[in-house]
Parts: C-alpha cells; structure tokens; sequence
C-alpha cells in the first residue's frame, strides 16, 4: 500500500533535539498516528516561519510530507500553545513527566484517540489548575490507567478484603497495597501512610476539575507522587529524569522560567 505524501494531523510536540545546523527532530504525539518522529527543517534558523509554532507542549495542525526516513514537518497552525506550562518553571517540570511518562509507554505509530485526549486533558490541568503538583499527579494516575495498568487501591490484593484505614502496604511489582497480615505473610512492600494512600484514591477517582479545591500539603503530595513514580517506573522497566527535575525546582524555589 503506498504511503500518504501529504497528511495532516493534530499533534502536541513531546521532545525535540537539534540535528545538524539548523533542523530539529520532533517526537510528536497525534491524533491519527499515535507517536511519530518527525524532522523540522531549518527550525533553528532566525528567520524560520514554524520557529514559535512548535514549542515544547505545544498543540497545532501539522501537515506531514513524506521523507526517506522521517517524515517532514511541511506547515503549521497552532491550536493551542500552552505558553502557560513554559512560563512557569514548576508547570515545566510536571508537565516533562507527563510527557516522559507517555514517551516511554507507547510504541510509534499506535494510534490511540482517547489517549491522546487524556493528554490534551492532562496538560491543560496542569497549565490552569491551582496546584500544578496535584493536577501532573492525577494525570500520571489517569494515565497509567489508559496503559492498561489501574493499581490496586481499595482491597488487599492478596485476601481481597477492604483496606482498613490505618498504616498499610504497598507493593509495585505485585500492583497494589496489601493489608498489614498479607504484608506481613508475603514479605512485600513497603509502608504507605493512611493519608498518602487517601489521596492516591481521591485521584484515581476524581476527574481533571473535580480537585482545584483540594486542600493537601506539598509533602503529602511528594510521598504520593513518589508512589507512582516507583509504580511506574516497575511496570515500564526504566528509570525517568523528569521526577527528580521536579524535586530539583522545588528545591531552588524558582517561581518562573522562560526556555
């Protein structure tokens, strides 16, 4: 079957990296052909037109010219910049996990519309929602669910019982928590304290609006957070950069960053 010369699609810019003098590589992740590697000729040159419509997380109608080995960036039409994720260095660095996260979970060249939605939903709760950590941390949540992976957060994923609200277990190479007995019994996982796990269960359950009046402390937020990264990161097999940037920026206390 003969390849589509011309194709447009509607795609948010997850990475870019410099190539020779003046182009750029773009992964992308769109609407109608999941992940794809693009190139973006002269983009790094002052005088190029696409220059400011293909910022990192931004949205926008694509036209695609077929290429030897990757497909050409031909135009462009911003439909949504998300300048707010990029003018505000704590909104960079969740919004790097979201875009980490959904790099390393998809192959190229999957579609997946209802995927794609979830990231358009996700990156726009973390440019508007008040609290930037909790909107990244509900959507890696939502996410892992969309790859097929819902931990376990109500019952003991041993007895089946439900979790009583103390002190339980959690255990991401087995995908869930565990009461104190099975913990106990199996010798897996590790302590998770009643309020982390209370609002890992509040995310999962919730969606993108229904948290902008959450009242949590940041510390509470990071134990929960680090859950999910370790969740991750067993199911994924690999390691990711963009939690510890997070971690970095709260630590210089920067309020704004303009890449």
């Amino acid at each position: 079957m003969p390849r589509i010369r011309l194709q447009r699609v509607d795609g948010v810019v997850l990475r870019r990296f410099n190539y020779g003098e003046a182009d750029r590589i773009l992964v992308l992740y769109t609407r109608e052909r999941g992940k794809v590697r693009v190139i973006a000729k002269g983009l790094r040159r002052p005088t190029s037109r696409m220059a400011g419509h293909l910022e990192l997380f931004s949205r926008g109608e694509i036209l695609l010219g077929q290429g030897r080995e990757l497909d050409v960036v031909s135009q462009v039409q911003i439909t949504e910049p998300f300048a707010g994720l990029r003018s505000d260095l704590e909104r960079t660095a969740q919004a790097f996990v979201i875009a980490e996260l959904l790099d390393a979970a998809t192959p190229d060249a999957h579609p997946q519309p209802e995927l794609y939605q979830t990231l358009i939903e996700s990156l726009s709760a973390i440019e508007q929602h008040p609290r930037p950590d909790v909107a990244s941390l509900q959507a890696q949540i939502h996410l892992l669910a969309r790859f097929g992976f819902r931990p376990e957060l109500q019952r003991c994923i041993y007895c089946r019982l439900e979790l009583k609200p103390v002190e339980n277990f959690i255990d991401p190479r087995r995908g869930g928590a565990l009461c104190p007995e099975c913990a106990t019994r199996e010798a897996g996982g590790h302590l998770i304290s009643v309020d982390t796990l209370k609002l890992l269960r509040i995310l999962q359950r919730s969606g993108g609006t229904g948290t902008a009046g959450l009242k949590v402390s940041p510390g509470l937020v990071q134990a929960a957070s680090a859950e999910i990264r370790t969740l991750s990161e067993h199911v994924l097999e690999r390691s990711f950069r963009a939690p510890p940037f997070v971690v970095r920026v709260r630590e210089l206390g920067a309020e704004s960053y303009v890449p």
